[in-house]
């Protein structure tokens, strides 16, 4: 019984360092990026709990997340991957920034709202699933940034078992279209 809590104690405290460690490094990168004067920046996060990859050749990412830093500068559009082969920093040419900069209030008020199978006399009925990829956005609101996150899982439909009642409503949102236009940017480098 002993193992099995200290097993449990230490990874949670593994799993807790790794998001503290990379919140800091996202905090000290925004930081950096106001004291050069740009306000026009925001980051998206992604992370899986419970997975590490094995046995890959591809050794940079940082453990299970990967994390990419996005801002304009003198109408210039730059993305920033951060991970443990050197963070070399890209000029893209997309419509990344332009759909964020367009949709920024928008996409600030959004949230994502779980998978829901049923509502029915105030009970609710909704599917978690932890072991898919998180996302989080750390989105430039003023002085500070407001983070949002959710579950890619929430963006699924199993439709001959148990729908999700906020498939369609999840998946048209800004926010969501954003972090999909992302992923086509990151998966065509």
């Amino acid at each position: 019984m002993k193992f099995i809590f200290l097993i449990t104690f230490c990874s949670l405290i593994t799993f807790g360092k790794l998001f503290a460690s990379n919140d800091s490094i996202i905090s000290l990168r925004l930081n950096e990026l106001k004291s050069k004067g740009i306000n026009n920046s925001f980051v998206m996060e992604t992370y899986s709990t419970g997975c590490h990859c094995c046995g890959t050749n591809d050794n940079c990412n940082y453990e299970s997340s990967q994390i990419y830093f996005f801002w304009r500068d003198k109408d210039k559009d730059f993305i920033q991957t951060y991970n443990k082969c050197g963070s070399p920093i890209k000029a893209i040419h997309n419509k990344v920034f332009d759909f964020y900069l367009q949709n920024r209030k928008t996409i600030l008020k959004e949230e994502v709202k779980s998978y829901l199978i049923s509502e029915k006399d105030g009970l609710v009925m909704e599917l978690i699933i932890d072991d898919s990829r998180h996302v989080k956005f750390y989105l430039g609101a003023g002085e500070k940034y407001i983070v949002k996150e959710y579950d890619a899982y929430q963006l699924t439909n199993m439709e001959n078992d148990q729908p999700n009642q906020n498939f369609e409503r999840n998946n048209s949102l800004k926010l969501v279209k954003l972090q999909k236009s992302i992923d086509d940017l990151i998966n065509t480098q």
